[in-house]
């Protein structure tokens, strides 16, 4: 299974994919390290807009789980992530259900 990266600048656009490490100037990022959930779902907003919205399975570290009185431990987080811009959309289209991910976004 193929690393998917996705860096997103502060403006909001693409400036690098599939480039581990990659410097960026000025970014504010946060990495998104797990796995692809599902196909990646295209929806139209009433204004006219697209966007583009996929989730993101995170394994929990060991030392973080906590369950509930009597419950079982989370082992997972599920994070939502939406693209709105064109070449963010384009690259969140082309994610794959299953696919290991690591996504930086701002």
């Amino acid at each position: 299974m193929a690393d998917v990266d996705v860096v997103v600048t502060a403006d909001g656009d693409v400036e690098a994919a599939s480039s581990p490490g990659a410097e960026l100037t000025s970014c504010n990022e946060v990495r998104l390290v797990g796995r692809v959930s599902g196909a990646p779902q295209e929806r139209q907003l009433p204004s006219g807009d697209s966007l583009v919205a996929w989730r993101v399975v995170v394994a929990r570290p060991e030392a973080e789980r906590r369950s509930p009185a009597g419950g079982r431990a989370a082992t997972v987080d599920t994070l939502d992530c939406v693209a709105w811009t064109p070449g963010l959309r384009r690259t969140a289209r082309a994610l794959r259900d299953g696919t290991s991910s690591r996504s930086p976004a701002r």
